[in-house]
């Protein structure tokens, strides 16, 4: 072999590998861009899991405010239960209703706690994947779940709404019929 060639095939192997770096190099980079966008949304996620956390707090604060309103007015209905025979089978089906919405409450509640500590795991699991795709994925689920316990928290809601003006309407009708 001579001198040229072998020079040849040293610069052709020098080039390949400097060739072979930058695009190392580009796709390292790309990799970090990948892992920063990756940490923002862990950290949007974070403050979203914080405000949903709050809104719990909240919710269940409400939420003992109205059981105290149910059990005066499980009071108000007992009495009229006793001072009024003809109301007694509105006043069963209001009792069952309470203890179904008692319930389904403390069944949601705990459904409600058990997501959190899922979504907790979730966002504990993103920060040590970096995948873009499995980290978009997760992502749309956990808001997905979000807004599914925002919806349930509103039903529930309604339902006592509903449940205290079926309420009201008894404590209206009972006091016309006096």
């Amino acid at each position: 072999m001579s001198v040229d060639f072998k020079a040849e095939i040293v610069i052709n192997t020098s080039n390949s590998l400097q060739k072979e770096k930058s695009f190392l190099e580009q796709k390292l980079t790309a990799l970090r861009r990948k892992r920063t966008d990756g940490e923002r949304v862990l950290d949007a996620l974070k403050t979203k899991l914080s405000q949903t956390k709050e809104v719990n707090c909240k919710m269940n604060a409400t939420l003992q405010v109205a059981e105290n309103k149910v059990i005066e007015s499980q009071r108000q209905l007992n009495y009229l239960q006793q001072s009024m025979e003809q109301s007694s089978k509105v006043v069963k089906s209001l009792k069952s209703d309470i203890a179904k919405l008692e319930e389904e409450r403390a069944n949601q509640n705990g459904c409600f706690q058990q997501k959190l500590d899922q979504l907790a795991e979730r966002f504990i699991e993103i920060r040590t994947d970096f995948e873009d795709a499995r980290l978009s994925q997760r992502a749309e689920d956990t808001l997905l779940e979000i807004t599914n316990i925002k919806r349930i928290s509103c039903e529930y809601r309604t339902e006592k709404k509903d449940m205290a003006i079926s309420l009201e309407n008894l404590r209206l009708d009972t006091g016309n019929n006096n």
